[in-house]
């Protein structure tokens, strides 16, 4: 039976992210409409497994299954606040969702998937995280573990280069609208969702523990530029790298194995 306070939190959860990417929605759907397609054309089997990374409380992994019934999802992630609220999405798929409590910047984290295969990885929002070393060593791991013809997706805000300083003010100048206009309305930002849950009884024990987990870890502030994962990408042995979809810098990236 669903918790009636986790699913809140789930809400706010949503609620928090939307003031950051006003068109999620229209992200995900993008991500699952490359995945229909591929699908479509033969390319991507009916029964794919797809491992969402870092993924939080599973709402890539989620809405994945929600549009394909034969898909098979494994959510991956360490923050153990995010992985609790996901794990209110289990009984709804029939066996057909897994979450797994791992880092993927350790070493043998693929082994902890125990999944024959994997057809797609996917993630958003997520690698900002991650310092140029990791993320080569994780595109790494990802072009050794897919299929030829397998599929990456990657939504996230990925930067102009450096050569179009006005396109990044004016996203950055939309952006700041967008959030001031969501704060008002009462949307959470990042810090007091945070500080919310740490008042929780549920919650506050698991914030306690994710503040130990990520106290070295440093976010960017800035979205890291589109190319430096364009060539981290072709470099790990991706034969197709560019993005499929786009508003402002918010991007889905898709890479062909």
């Amino acid at each position: 039976m669903a918790d009636r306070a986790d699913l809140a939190w789930l809400t706010r959860w949503d609620r928090q992210q939307e003031l950051y990417i006003p068109h999620r929605e229209a992200r995900f759907g993008a991500m699952l409409d490359v995945l229909e397609a591929l699908v479509g054309m033969g390319r991507l089997r009916e029964d794919f497994t797809l491992v969402d990374l870092a993924c939080g409380p599973a709402a890539l992994a989620t809405r994945c299954l929600e549009r394909f019934d034969r898909a098979s999802a494994v959510g991956i992630e360490v923050d153990p606040v995010t992985l609790h609220l996901g794990a209110e999405h289990l009984s709804r798929f029939g066996g057909r969702l897994r979450l797994v409590e791992a880092s993927i910047t350790t070493a043998g984290w693929l082994d902890q998937l125990a999944v024959e295969r994997v057809d797609v990885f996917a993630l958003t929002t997520a690698l900002h995280w991650l310092s140029p070393a990791e993320l080569t060593a994780l595109f790494g791991d990802l072009a050794g573990a897919l299929p030829p013809g397998g599929v990456f997706l990657n939504g996230d805000n990925l930067g102009f280069s450096q050569a179009l300083p006005t396109f990044t003010a004016i996203t950055s100048y939309l952006q700041n609208q967008h959030r001031t206009c969501a704060a008002h309305n009462g949307a959470d930002d990042w810090q007091s969702w945070r500080a919310a849950a740490r008042q929780d009884p549920v919650l506050g024990p698991l914030c306690e523990r994710r503040d130990a987990l990520f106290a070295a870890s440093d976010s960017q502030d800035e979205p890291p530029p589109l190319d430096l994962y364009e060539h981290a990408l072709g470099a790990a042995g991706f034969a197709e790298v560019d993005s499929i979809w786009q508003s402002l810098d918010d991007r889905v990236l898709l890479a062909i194995r």
